[in-house]
């Protein structure tokens, strides 16, 4: 794999993967996410339903602030959490709640696998511009779409600061490849269902 240079809209120096890199990223992505959604129809049918059930005046997708690709915003889709009478510990637990940012991956805004999704933050002052490291703003230096998942999910940390995401998204460049994409998708997937720690 070859890694390159890049720049961000703020100037700061990045890498990411190379043109023809890119281009199998986004296309395994976009059939992957494609093939998900058709076969996941009845499920995401059956999370709008019950979510519509409880909050029939509100809408069942949300859309949350995010940062994306070279600083973009996007908005985060994601089903609202349900009412008490329905299961809402079966949507969370699986993560059926997440199912609706198949359609960001499809959209171009996210990827399958890359860089945890930053929330985006209002600057306190204009002295935010200097501190972004601590808050989250500043990029983490990797030319690369959010992912669904990434490395970021299989630590066992709950918590991670910017510096531990930075050198997983940059771990995640130098390494990457369609292969690890799908391994990193099956760990994802078998931690979800089974809770199981990453080999």
């Amino acid at each position: 794999m070859d890694v390159v240079d890049g720049s961000a809209d703020s100037g700061d120096s990045r890498i990411g993967l190379s043109a023809a890199d890119r281009a199998a990223k986004a296309a395994f992505d976009r059939v992957v996410a494609a093939s998900t959604l058709l076969v996941l129809a009845p499920v995401l049918l059956g999370c709008w339903t019950c979510v519509k059930v409880q909050s029939p005046r509100r809408r069942a997708v949300r859309a949350l602030p995010r940062m994306g690709f070279r600083g973009r915003q996007f908005g985060l889709l994601n089903f609202r959490a349900p009412g008490p009478d329905c299961d809402d510990s079966h949507m969370t637990r699986h993560g059926l709640v997440h199912l609706p940012e198949l359609l960001n991956v499809m959209r171009g805004d996210m990827s399958l696998v890359g860089p945890r999704p930053r929330p985006v933050k209002a600057p306190r002052s204009d002295r935010s511009a200097s501190s972004r490291s601590s808050t989250g703003h500043r990029p983490t230096g990797v030319d690369l779409r959010p992912g669904m998942t990434g490395l970021w999910m299989l630590m066992d940390r709950t918590e991670l600061t910017p510096d531990d995401l930075a050198t997983l998204d940059h771990e995640y460049v130098a390494s990457w490849s369609l292969a690890r994409d799908i391994r990193i998708l099956r760990l994802t997937a078998a931690r979800v269902r089974y809770r199981r720690k990453p080999n």
